[in-house]
């Protein structure tokens, strides 16, 4: 390894590391992902980007997928979306 960061990463909007908008980028300064966080792990809206172009947006809840989720091409277009049940997903 050159020594150089791979990414870095903002914490943003939230009163510690573990709850608020966690922005994260690459050397470039592009950035790669946009997540809401609480209790330290995802809950709420997750943006995906390629070359700073928003790529995906998901739901999650408690880290877990939860909600619609859509992909979306270079120009923007949605290309697939999904939806997933966070309450058919916990083991009962």
């Amino acid at each position: 390894m050159s020594g150089e960061f791979l990414r870095y990463t903002v914490y943003k909007y939230g009163k510690t590391f573990t709850e608020g908008v966690v922005e994260e980028y690459a050397p470039n300064g592009e950035v790669l992902t946009i997540n809401e966080i609480k209790d330290g792990v995802l809950n709420g809206e997750a943006k995906f980007y390629e070359g700073s172009k928003l790529r995906g947006i998901a739901h999650y809840k408690n880290n877990i997928l939860d909600g619609e989720a859509l992909e979306f091409n270079e120009k923007g277009e949605v290309i697939r979306r999904w939806s997933v049940s966070y309450t058919h997903l916990r083991a009962h």
